[in-house]
């Protein structure tokens, strides 16, 4: 393979719009990743210039599921409200039902249980309800 010596600049150029995501600068400058790897610790810019990337690409993604939440959209208000609002009661549960050919189901709840069972396809119907096993992460 041909030796390719790059400056700063040309590194920094192809790092810009980048969000952060490597792969992409190394094949843009025709490098291996290896040789990226270099660049980075040669030039400190880049490196910082990378992390700037990466908090625009974060930035970027962050708002756009501000706008998924202000359009009701139930997957991201769920998202958002297990990882920003555990200290809140909100959080993943693993509901595992046992005694029935029920698959587990995940909730989400803010301290209360809500507890739908939903039946396999061939499963056929029990005269008792399933016993529920609840488990809090």
């Amino acid at each position: 393979m041909k030796k390719v010596r790059l400056t700063k600049e040309q590194v920094l150029k192809a790092c810009e719009g980048s969000m952060g995501v490597l792969a992409p600068i190394y094949k843009k400058l025709g490098i291996s990743r290896t040789a990226f790897y270099y660049y980075r610790k040669r030039y400190p810019e880049v490196e910082k210039f990378i992390q700037d990337e990466l908090n625009r690409g974060l930035d970027y993604a962050e708002s756009k599921l501000l706008e998924l939440i202000s359009e009701k959209d139930f997957r991201a208000i769920s998202f958002y409200l297990e990882r920003k609002g555990r200290d809140r009661g909100w959080g993943q549960q693993q509901i595992n039902v046992t005694g029935s050919p029920v698959q587990p189901i995940i909730c989400f709840s803010n301290g209360k249980t809500n507890v739908e069972v939903v039946k396999d396809a061939d499963a056929t119907n029990n005269a008792e309800p399933p016993a529920i096993e609840q488990k809090q992460d």
